[in-house]
C-alpha cells in the first residue's frame, strides 16, 4: 500500500517531458487550455505558455514510460493504476473538452491554480492497495479513485463558473471515458504485464457494457451516429442503397421561414438556415427552456435534418446535450 503521492512524486516534471519520453509515438490534437491549467494543478508543471504543439494523446502511456524510466523496474499494480487512471482522467477530459463546442467556449478563462491545487494535495493522501487498484478496473466511475478525481474535478469546473447539473454530466462522462483510454495501454505493455491488466478489463466489460453511460453510449452510436454495427440500421444514411453515397455527402442545408408568436410566417423575416439557427439556439442559454417546432410539407427533408442535426449534437455538444430520435 502507498499513496498516489509516493508515485506522483517521481512524476514531477515538466509536462513536455511526457510527450518525448520513452517510444511512445502517439500524436494528436493540441492540448486545450483547460486541459493544461487541470495537468499542472495535478502536480505537472508547466506554463500555458508552453501548450503550443503539446498533445495529451497517449499522456498515460509516456506516464508509464516515465515511471519506469525512473525506477527501473516494472510497476507493481498499484503503481500501474497510480500512474494511468490519473493520466488518462486528464486526457479523457482534454478530449471531452475539445470536441465539445460549449466546453470550449466556456473553458480556460483561466483558474486559480493555488486553490485547485490545494485539493489536489488531498487527493495525493489516498491510500491505493491491490484491492482498490482492482476496483478502478472493474468499474471506474465508482471506484475510490474515480469519485476521488471527479470530486477534484468538479472543484475545478466549479471555479471555472459551470454550473452544477453542468459539472455533473462533466465528471460522470470524464470518468466514463477514462476507461477506453486505459484499454489503450494495454497494446504497448510488455507481455506479462499486458496479460494480467487484460484479464481485469475483460472481467469488467459486461459490467460497463450493461451500465448507464454503457447504454447512453451504445444508443448513441447505434441510433444516431453515421455508423452503427447493425447493417440494417447502416441502410438509413445510404442514398438508394449505394455503399459510396451516404446523406452527408449530398445533404443540402435548408432554408426555413420563421414564425409568429401565433403560428403565422414573418413575410418581414428574411429566411434562415435552418441548421444554424437551430444550432444558435440550442447553445443560447436563455433558450433553455424552450421547444423548437420545425412544420414541413412532405419530401421537403424535416426526418433528413433530424438525423443530421442529431449527429452534430452528439459530435459537438454531447453529453451537455444528448440527442434522441424518435
Amino acid at each position: 500500500m502507498g499513496t498516489l503521492k509516493r508515485v506522483w512524486q517521481l512524476l514531477n516534471t515538466d509536462i513536455r517531458e511526457l510527450g518525448t519520453v520513452g517510444n511512445y509515438t502517439v500524436t494528436g490534437a493540441e492540448v486545450s487550455k483547460a486541459g493544461l491549467e487541470l495537468a499542472i494543478a495535478f502536480g505537472l508543471s508547466a506554463s500555458p505558455l508552453v501548450a503550443a504543439g503539446l498533445s495529451f494523446v497517449g499522456l498515460g502511456g509516456k506516464g508509464l514510460n516515465l515511471l519506469r524510466s525512473k525506477t527501473k523496474e516494472e510497476p507493481s499494480l498499484e503503481q500501474w493504476v497510480a500512474t494511468a487512471f490519473p493520466l488518462a482522467y486528464l486526457e479523457s477530459f482534454d478530449a471531452l473538452v475539445r470536441k465539445n463546442y460549449w466546453l470550449e467556449q466556456h473553458m480556460g478563462a483561466g483558474v486559480s491554480g493555488k486553490e485547485v491545487g490545494q485539493q489536489i494535495e488531498q487527493l495525493w493522501e489516498l491510500q491505493l492497495n491491490e484491492e482498490l487498484a482492482r476496483e478502478a478496473f472493474a468499474y471506474f466511475p465508482e471506484s475510490l479513485l474515480g469519485q476521488a478525481l471527479n470530486q477534484k474535478l468538479a472543484g475545478y469546473l466549479e471555479q471555472a463558473g459551470l454550473e452544477q447539473d453542468t459539472i455533473l454530466l462533466v465528471t460522470g462522462w470524464v470518468a466514463w471515458g477514462t476507461k477506453a483510454v486505459v484499454e489503450s495501454l494495454l497494446e504497448y505493455e510488455p507481455e506479462a504485464m499486458g496479460k494480467r491488466l487484460g484479464l481485469l478489463i475483460a472481467a469488467a466489460k459486461e459490467r460497463a457494457r450493461v451500465g448507464k453511460y454503457g447504454n447512453i453510449e451504445s444508443y448513441l452510436t447505434e441510433r444516431i451516429s453515421p455508423y452503427p454495427s447493425n447493417r440494417q440500421l447502416q441502410e438509413q444514411w445510404k442514398v438508394l442503397g449505394e455503399e459510396s453515397i451516404r446523406i452527408p455527402d449530398i445533404y443540402v442545408p435548408l432554408k426555413a421561414q420563421l414564425v409568429d408568436a401565433n403560428g403565422k410566417v414573418d413575410e418581414e423575416a428574411k429566411p434562415v438556415d435552418l441548421e444554424s439557427w437551430a444550432k444558435e439556439q440550442l447553445i443560447d442559454p436563455e433558450q433553455n427552456s424552450q421547444v423548437m417546432f420545425i412544420q414541413g410539407g412532405p419530401g421537403r427533408g424535416k426526418s433528413v435534418f433530424c438525423r443530421m442535426f442529431a449527429n452534430w449534437v452528439l459530435e459537438h455538444l454531447h453529453p451537455l446535450w444528448t440527442p434522441i430520435l424518435i
